[in-house]
């Protein structure tokens, strides 16, 4: 036993004088220490925190690149709008197409492998805007051009069959009654004319008086009289298009002829073609009237970028404008954000007429929001 211990002592020493202190390991020269190999591996396996944020990245370019390639499908279908009610559809998204366009040249200049992206994605945002501003009677005039007081305040507004937003419809107009000479109300049962009577005391002058006399689903209430006349359809089981309204308000040199329509929805070919229709039959009425201060409102169900409206304004020499350097959108008022919404409410004017303002108002319950339009009309002796 004595002897084992001895040659037991006698190992241990040995190793503790071929072990150094640089060697730390019992390793040669040319190979990597345990510990220190460990760790080698180790640093090139990736943390969970990158592979996540990979994951994300990767994620994010997949619905970016699913967007790119809607967008584009859309624009190119929304270019043959003169030829297929399908592709008039999609015209009406030209301020989105403008949007998501340039949004996504953005996000792909962010990414050096959908850099290819960014070329595309840029010439449909920048065509889609400039359609967009050229649509406009003054495509570059951002500030109204006449500071003149106004002598005739039009208000457009589709109030919704279904609205139970009476009371909202009623404050808002009691309390802007001053600044209004007449209203069209859009989509107005037998109900909305009943509630109209209320307000008799700020608008004494209403048509219908009986619900018989009904031209499509169009209210009207002035502060001023006025004389109403309907728009008849070459269509004997279509609505009636459209009216024709007489007024002068006390400052206004001469009276004013106001046409007013509630299109129908164009979702499919044969309301498309009635849609089509009501605007040519309203588009010859307005052309054929000689009388130099006209005004054309309603809801259209139609944007400035879509051909029909393109042929509207160049038959009639109607004056198309906002003075602003983003579009008067209305419709669909669900949607918070003006950027989401598209503009199918308008006032059209001839060029006699000055426009001072025309501006989107609150949606009152409705799917719609309002629009007031100002005019000046200028005295017989200063045209």
């Amino acid at each position: 036993p004595s002897g084992a211990v001895g040659m037991f002592c006698a190992i241990r020493k040995r190793l503790k004088k071929k072990r150094s202190p640089q060697d730390n390991s019992c390793c040669t020269d040319n190979e990597a220490p345990p510990i220190s190999k460990g760790l080698f591996i180790l640093s090139k396996i990736p943390h969970n925190k990158d592979m996540l944020k990979n994951q994300k990245h990767q994620t994010l370019k997949s619905y970016m690149e699913i967007l790119a390639l809607l967008l584009t499908v859309a624009f190119g279908l929304s270019q043959f709008a003169a030829y297929h009610w399908f592709c008039d559809l999609f015209v009406n998204f030209t301020l989105q197409y403008a949007i998501g366009g340039l949004v996504l040249a953005a996000v792909f200049l962010c990414y050096r492998d959908r850099r290819w992206l960014v070329l595309p994605m840029l010439a449909i945002g920048l065509s889609s805007a400039y359609f967009v501003r050229t649509s406009y009677s003054d495509p570059w005039q951002m500030t109204p051009p006449h500071a003149e007081r106004p002598n005739l305040t039009l208000v457009q507004y589709n109030k919704l069959f279904g609205n139970p937003h009476w009371d909202q419809i009623d404050e808002w107009v009691r309390e802007h009654h001053q600044d209004i000479d007449i209203m069209f109300v859009q989509e107005s049962g037998v109900t909305t004319l009943y509630k109209l009577r209320e307000l008799k005391k700020y608008f004494p002058y209403q048509f219908p008086t009986d619900p018989k006399e009904r031209f499509n689903d169009i209210s009207i209430m002035s502060r001023y009289p006025f004389e109403a006349e309907e728009i008849p359809s070459l269509n004997i089981n279509a609505h009636m298009p459209g009216v024709k309204v007489t007024l002068q308000t006390p400052t206004m040199p001469a009276p004013v002829h106001l046409y007013s329509i509630h299109t129908q929805v164009p979702l499919g070919e044969a309301n498309y073609k009635e849609r089509s229709e009501d605007i040519f039959i309203m588009q010859e009425a307005i052309k054929q009237d000689p009388y130099p201060y006209k005004t054309f409102s309603g809801d259209f169900n139609l944007t400035p970028y879509s051909p029909v409206f393109k042929t509207l304004l160049k038959e009639t020499s109607l004056q198309y404008n906002d003075y602003k350097w983003f579009p008067n959108t209305t419709w669909n008022s669900v949607f918070y954000f003006p950027f989401l919404r598209i503009p199918i409410d308008h006032t059209l004017y001839t060029p006699q007429m000055k426009l001072i303002s025309r501006d989107v108002g609150p949606s009152l319950g409705s799917d719609h929001h309002l629009v007031m339009a100002k005019f000046y009309i200028a005295p017989l002796e200063a045209e």
